[in-house]
């Protein structure tokens, strides 16, 4: 279990360094505001990419042309080439979709239905957690201000007219 676990943190630059990210690392963070994001990728995705988009698709025993639809269904842009973004994590997942697949269980196209579902959801996920952390960032921008009428709101930003 994760040292952060075991113990109440006391600020998220205590969870960045329990989950071992570097000083410079969590700095930048912390400069550009992103600190926040970078503890929940670092707590959802605790292994670092390894592998290329080819050295995936060898490892599966898939066509890039596969991988990459299914890369893209999820709503990821295509890597770089040269770029290690994929995980161990990836490779099981996707030998098991694959699996599946040959074994007729599934269908591609219903495979990348499903997939395509679940990167739309991720999206939703992902645009409500940076609007958390705005709206957080909003709120202690007013409260050092002395500004108390909660600018960073969900409801004002979302163009809900304001409270009063």
């Amino acid at each position: 279990m994760p040292r952060f676990l075991r113990r109440k943190p006391r600020s998220v630059r205590d969870v960045l360094e329990d989950l071992g990210l570097a000083d410079e690392t969590i700095e930048e963070a912390e400069a550009a505001g992103t600190d926040e994001l970078l503890a929940i990728d670092a707590v959802v995705l605790p292994e670092r990419g390894r592998f290329t988009l080819e050295e995936l698709a060898t490892k599966v025993g898939a066509d890039v042309a596969v991988v990459r639809a299914f890369w893209r269904g999820l709503g990821f842009v295509d890597p770089l080439e040269g770029d290690r973004i994929f995980t161990r994590r990836d490779v099981a997942i996707l030998k098991s979709v694959l699996a599946l697949m040959r074994d007729g269980l599934i269908d591609r196209d219903v495979s990348l239905q499903v997939i395509r579902v679940l990167g739309l959801s991720m999206a939703h996920v992902a645009t409500a957690v940076v609007d958390a952390s705005e709206a957080r960032a909003d709120d202690g921008r007013d409260e050092a201000a002395g500004d108390d009428r909660g600018g960073g709101s969900f409801a004002v930003r979302a163009g809900a007219p304001p409270p009063g």
